[in-house]
């Protein structure tokens, strides 16, 4: 499948459904779904705008999304699309929100995008072109971008920190000689900041992640030099699956041997996910 000519279309449909959840913020409604997560009327405008639009764009294709029906089994080619990821922050009226997009062939990303509406950029990744950032407004400054210091900045989830992952930050604080700063924040755009060096390690180790929330960026991050450690060799498609991890930034050169150590040291052996 040939993605290159259509992704100014992708992302095009991206921005509109960003722009519409960014609008209505303010005074959005949320439900709470059968297992108790909340969702909004913006995941549900988001979904049904990247619909309808994408749909013009790859009529043939199924679409796996998280606020629809989800099938028994998936296809061997879909689009995995999870309309709002971070509805939490979303709800709280923060910025650290996103729109996670994919295609999926043959059991690997070929195409991954992450939106940042609030931030105003979309991260993609394609086989055809490699990982690349697009502005929509280029004075739109990137969390912690300007950072000058040299300390080493660990980004973990805001609302799912665990004990392990406190755990594993510890020995990185006790062992390692450079400072440590954590921060904790919502969605995937935690990848994107990864992979333009703004944090150096995101791990989270007891995990309910899909792989709507996992595949655009695992392909984004690695797409820029990146790495994400698994305690599986395969990550298998399956909507039910949920699999600890330590994602690092392409600028952690001088940190990685002793965070490959811990992870020995956490589960016995580890894999490097391999997505091309």
């Amino acid at each position: 499948m040939r993605i290159l000519p259509l992704i100014p279309r992708i992302i095009g449909v991206l921005e509109k459904a960003g722009r519409a959840i960014v609008n209505r913020q303010k005074s959005v409604s949320v439900m709470l779904k059968r297992d108790g997560s909340p969702v909004t009327d913006s995941d549900i405008l988001s979904q049904q705008i990247i619909v309808d639009e994408i749909r013009k764009i790859f009529p043939e294709l199924p679409l796996v999304a998280e606020e629809s029906e989800l099938p028994a089994s998936l296809p061997s080619e879909f689009l995995l699309l999870d309309p709002l990821d971070g509805t939490k922050s979303y709800i709280k009226g923060e910025k650290n929100y996103s729109i996670n997009l994919a295609i999926i062939a043959g059991g690997k990303p070929i195409f991954s995008a992450i939106s940042a509406p609030a931030y105003s950029f979309t991260f993609v990744h394609s086989v055809e072109t490699g990982s690349f950032l697009h502005r929509h407004i280029k004075e739109r400054i990137i969390p912690h971008e300007k950072d000058t210091d040299n300390k080493i900045k660990i980004v973990t989830s805001k609302d799912h920190l665990d004990g392990a992952t406190s755990a594993f930050m510890e020995k990185l604080r006790k062992n390692l000689p450079e400072e440590i700063s954590v921060y904790n924040m919502g969605s995937a755009v935690k990848f994107c900041l990864l992979s333009l060096g703004v944090f150096h390690i995101y791990p989270r180790l007891l995990t309910n992640t899909n792989l709507w929330d996992l595949l655009p960026g695992f392909a984004i991050l690695a797409g820029c030099g990146g790495e994400i450690l698994l305690p599986v060799d395969t990550i298998p498609l399956d909507l039910s699956f949920s699999i600890p991890f330590i994602a690092i930034s392409p600028y952690a050169i001088n940190i990685k041997d002793y965070v490959y150590k811990l992870a020995e040291e956490i589960w016995g052996k580890y894999y490097k996910w391999v997505p091309f």
